[in-house]
């Protein structure tokens, strides 16, 4: 170890310590970052870094460490320095951030003050369900003609703008932009949260854009269909895997859904850290050319028109996924809404967007600046309608997260296709 370093972990029951031992410049404070930030990525957010031999610290051992103090705090957790050598605490002092890394308890103080939860653990996974707006609903409306996409039928008479401010979350597929002819070569995958506007457009540069809503600015897509709900959530649920389990099935996430409002339609927006998700976007516009109908789902087209990967995609990235499901589906939204599973009962329709990976915040968050802080990043990598493939030879099963937030509730009024949500 002479002129290096050795790190040393200690799992304990709320946090990490890592006793770092030899020089903390600025080529060693690299590794020392990875170590903080796979501490991150397993989902522990009190971090304790033990430096008492650690006899030499650079400026750039100093700036890892203040970005490792701002990432916990970030994510409501807590960093600190325990037992700094002599060297070490000087430099520190002099650098006037010994009140900042030689205390940091927030994430203990803030764990005091959360809410109670109800709590249920099953299956390896942990399930921590709280009461965010009480009599909070959502209003739900289904627009266009999905009947259309078999035959990649769809013409400007079929299209329609949908606006979605902050209020509303919807998904289908469309266009940013507005009107047929502006949109017609891009139609693809899109997904709208909190005043954010994702879409993956079938131009040909598989390369998905976005809009966020700023100042008097509202999101538009021209959608050839979808599924709008506006309203609020009634509940919020944290979920995670137990250490060394499976992650967790998103047909477990929408099983506790659904038990807390049974017999109803169900919307939610969720948040998670990705284990891999599984499903499949557009390569071309559906819509009609000369010549007639065109079999979007038929072999050998299938592989013309879809993208699906039969392995889990988006590792190590944090989702956005919105739709809707339900035991049931109402005449409006059954056109929309297919299993969840093969062989299960309940329907759903879901799109995922895929951004760069962030550790989530523990405990109670909100929806918006949640939402926000991913698409203020510019991390987009992509866009795509959530699937189940439970081929017994080869199927790739489904979508699976580490952990996550989820915001739901029931949807008590549907809304005609000409209506207004």
């Amino acid at each position: 170890m002479a002129g290096g370093m050795e790190i040393v972990r200690e799992q304990r029951t709320n946090e990490v310590v890592l006793k770092v031992s030899g020089r903390l410049d600025g080529y060693w404070a690299n590794h020392l970052a990875e170590a903080i930030h796979d501490v991150l990525r397993e989902g522990m957010h009190n971090l304790r870094l033990n430096l008492s031999q650690t006899f030499y610290v650079s400026s750039g051992g100093i700036r890892i460490l203040v970005e490792a103090y701002k990432e916990f705090v970030g994510v409501g957790g807590s960093f600190a320095i325990v037992y700094p050598s002599p060297g070490v605490k000087q430099v520190i002092d002099l650098a006037g951030l010994g009140p900042l890394l030689f205390g940091g308890s927030a994430g203990e103080t803030t764990a005091a003050a959360e809410p109670q939860a109800e709590r249920i653990e099953t299956d390896g996974c942990v399930f921590e369900t709280y009461s965010h707006e009480a009599s909070a609903t959502l209003a739900c409306r289904a627009a266009g003609r999905p009947q259309l996409l078999p035959q990649a039928d769809f013409s400007g008479r079929d299209c329609e703008i949908l606006t979605l401010p902050k209020d509303v979350f919807a998904l289908g597929l469309g266009a940013l932009g507005e009107g047929f002819l502006a949109c017609r070569d891009r139609f693809g995958e899109f997904l709208a949260v909190a005043g954010n506007a994702a879409c993956q457009p079938t131009d040909g540069t598989n390369y998905p854009d976005y809009l966020v809503a700023s100042g008097t600015l509202v999101p538009k897509v021209t959608a050839l269909y979808g599924i709008a709900c506006r309203g609020g959530f009634r509940k919020l649920m944290r979920f995670e895997c137990v250490a060394s389990g499976a992650p967790v099935p998103f047909s477990a996430v929408l099983a506790q859904a659904r038990r807390h409002f049974p017999g109803a339609s169900v919307g939610l927006t969720l948040v998670a850290e990705s284990a891999g998700l599984l499903g499949a976007s557009l390569k071309r516009p559906p819509v009609a050319v000369a010549g007639g109908a065109q079999r979007v789902f038929e072999h050998p087209e299938i592989r013309r028109w879809l993208s699906f990967s039969p392995e889990r995609s988006f590792t190590r990235s944090v989702a956005v996924i919105a739709g809707v499901v339900s035991d049931d589906p109402p005449p409006q939204l059954a056109p929309l809404l297919r299993p969840i599973r093969p062989d299960d009962a309940v329907k759903g329709h879901f799109h995922a967007a895929a951004f760069g990976y962030h550790p989530l915040q523990k405990g109670r968050i909100e929806l918006h600046p949640t939402i926000g802080k991913l698409f203020d990043t510019g991390g987009l990598q992509g866009v795509m309608h959530l699937l189940a493939d439970d081929r017994p030879a080869g199927g790739g099963g489904e979508s699976v997260f580490l952990r996550g937030a989820c915001w739901f509730g029931p949807i008590d009024r549907f809304v005609p296709q000409e209506g207004t949500l």
